[in-house]
């Protein structure tokens, strides 16, 4: 096992990436925060079902980032009902695997909580 920074993770996501973040109580604040502090690449999707806490990649959505959520809760209503950035993908919980396996929105890095 390969111990690192959240820097140092994030510094791993590549241009037009795919990124999921892990929902509800295991959003990984940690690396959203690294995410949003230190990634720089362009195009960058994130994608998740639902996060909790304050969400700074779209408190005001930096530029290389477009926000996809399949559940919208308090943290990014606002920005996913008044922001070009940010959208809302209308899809039954039972579908979201395949969403992210399949479709246009292919997962290429996961942000976890273990």
């Amino acid at each position: 096992m390969k111990i690192t920074t959240a820097k140092e993770a994030v510094d791993t996501i590549e241009s037009n990436s795919n990124v999921f973040i892990h929902s509800a109580a295991m959003t990984p604040t940690v690396l959203v925060n690294a995410l949003t502090t230190y990634c720089k690449e362009d195009h960058i999707s994130l994608i998740h079902i639902h996060t909790e806490g304050t969400a700074g990649y779209v408190s005001d959505i930096p530029s290389n980032f477009h926000v996809y959520s399949c559940f919208v809760g308090g943290n990014v209503r606002k920005q996913i009902n008044t922001n070009g950035r940010a959208n809302y993908i209308p899809v039954f919980l039972s579908e979201v695997g395949k969403v992210l396996s399949e479709g246009d929105k292919k997962v290429d890095t996961a942000l976890l909580r273990v």
